[in-house]
């Protein structure tokens, strides 16, 4: 499944399908821009398709960036973060009323990103603020 796959799932639901136990609210994903230097790194992480030395040092280089911008890691089952493969990513509007990992970030917009896979559907992520003043595509517009 593909980013876009994963996505498209989550918007043919309504927050009325949100459940207590989901993380991200359907009315508050949007599509991955891959604006400034962090997009560029995951536009070409995604653009490898297998496993190569090139992919790794992408990624090595996508989390010194991602931890240089302040960036907090989170661990998270992958169903629960909507995107799975390492190098995914998407933009979320965090509710005023959120809890848990993404508390600090109430009433902004994060970009999330999967960094990381570990034992069965486990994954870590990083969640850092978005630059307000650029923002993904509503998810109802795909």
């Amino acid at each position: 499944m593909n980013e876009n796959d994963a996505l498209g799932a989550i918007s043919a639901l309504k927050d009325e399908d949100y459940s207590s136990e989901g993380t991200f609210r359907p009315s508050g994903i949007s599509t991955e821009d891959f604006t400034g230097e962090i997009g560029r790194l995951l536009k070409a992480v995604l653009e490898e398709a297998t496993w190569t030395r090139r992919k790794r040092q992408l990624v090595a280089e996508l989390k010194q960036c991602l931890e240089g911008s302040g960036y907090n890691k989170v661990n998270g089952h992958g169903v629960r973060y909507v995107v799975s493969q390492v190098g995914e990513s998407f933009i979320y509007q965090v509710p005023a009323s959120q809890h848990g990992h993404l508390r600090p970030y109430r009433g902004k917009k994060v970009r999330v990103v999967c960094i990381g896979s570990g034992s069965r559907s486990y994954r870590t992520y990083m969640v850092g603020q978005f630059p307000d003043s650029t923002s993904g595509m509503a998810i109802g517009e795909l």
